[in-house]
């Protein structure tokens, strides 16, 4: 199939745990889409990144026999707040033939969530899964992002969760905390029988953001059982990623008694327990948000932006489009 690359659009979703790319054409349908290895070069370094977003492309081109460049391609990325860092993904970019310079647009990913979750409109979008972000924009255009880095943050994320487990997990076990199901699933986790072989074993490997995130969904378990410690966890962390929202509300600001429409995405955030316990933790904070199920994934809100990129806006066949796609896949 030819398709005329002035009427192609390039939408990618690039993270710590994979990366998506879908190819749409002005009306919202869907052409192709692409599936890769993760996109966040704190991980993969940049050739790693680069290859990934290549495979993406690729894949996504291939369906319908499409070629690049697309008229505009818009890429959400982990970890991308510096300007230096959306260039060189830019240049990436340009490397792989995705769109015209004029048409590149890069930014975090939790901007694409906020694109695709609420359908282009204003509102908060909050990302919990391995780690953390927080992004609101007003009508008239004010926003505000809260997302850093696990050294300086990462609060209520799966590795800020699973990294305090390993705490309280070593703490209870050498008598300086209170007893906890949490000691079992971390040593276990760890394969060390108990304290005498933890030294041994952290200063012989290398756990990564991942592993550690990945104890997360254990820590959820034993709070939904009734363990006391684990509960407290976890409400820590709902109380964390209650006050990103309510932080981003107050500074992108809103007329009184307004109420800004929020969606949560990321595995953590969507996971039903931790979910009521964020949920619950705005309802303490009284803040003006309503929560809201997302319209479309982070890779449907890429494609909205590349779309933009080129001064075509949301519209609701295109919406409706891209969510009768999203709902089949």
């Amino acid at each position: 199939m030819s398709q005329d690359p002035r009427n192609i659009f390039l939408g990618i979703d690039g993270g710590g745990t994979g990366c998506r790319a879908v190819i749409v054409d002005v009306a919202g349908h869907v052409l192709g889409s692409g599936k890769g290895p993760l996109a966040n070069y704190h991980h993969a370094g940049w050739d790693g990144v680069e290859r990934s977003l290549a495979t993406v492309f690729s894949d996504a081109t291939a369906e319908q026999g499409l070629s690049g460049p697309c008229r505009a391609a818009f890429l959400g990325l982990a970890g991308v707040t510096a300007a230096a860092d959306r260039e060189r993904f830019a240049g990436i970019a340009r490397r792989l033939n995705f769109a015209p310079d004029e048409g590149i647009g890069v930014d975090h990913d939790v901007r694409i969530a906020h694109a695709g979750g609420l359908a282009g409109q204003p509102g908060i979008a909050l990302i919990a899964g391995t780690g953390s972000s927080c992004y609101g924009r007003s009508a008239d255009g004010h926003s505000w992002y809260i997302g850093w880095d696990a050294l300086a943050d990462d609060a209520g994320s799966g590795y800020w969760l699973g990294l305090r487990a390993i705490n309280l997990a070593v703490r209870a076990a050498d008598g300086r905390g209170q007893q906890t199901a949490l000691e079992k699933i971390v040593f276990s986790f760890l394969q060390i029988p108990g304290l005498d072989e933890l030294m041994a074993r952290l200063q012989s490997s290398s756990l990564g953001k991942r592993e550690i995130a990945s104890l997360a969904p254990r820590v959820l378990e034993s709070a939904d059982a009734g363990d006391d410690v684990a509960s407290e966890l976890c409400t820590q962390g709902a109380e964390e990623l209650a006050l990103m929202i309510s932080t981003v509300a107050s500074r992108i600001g809103s007329p009184k008694g307004a109420v800004h429409k929020a969606i949560f995405a990321g595995s953590l955030a969507l996971a039903p327990s931790y979910n009521a316990r964020i949920r619950a933790a705005l309802d303490r904070r009284a803040s003006p948000v309503q929560i809201e199920a997302a319209q479309l994934p982070p890779v449907g809100g890429a494609a909205l932006l590349a779309l933009s990129q080129a001064g075509i806006f949301p519209s609701p066949s295109i919406i409706e489009n891209l969510r009768t796609y999203f709902a089949r896949v």
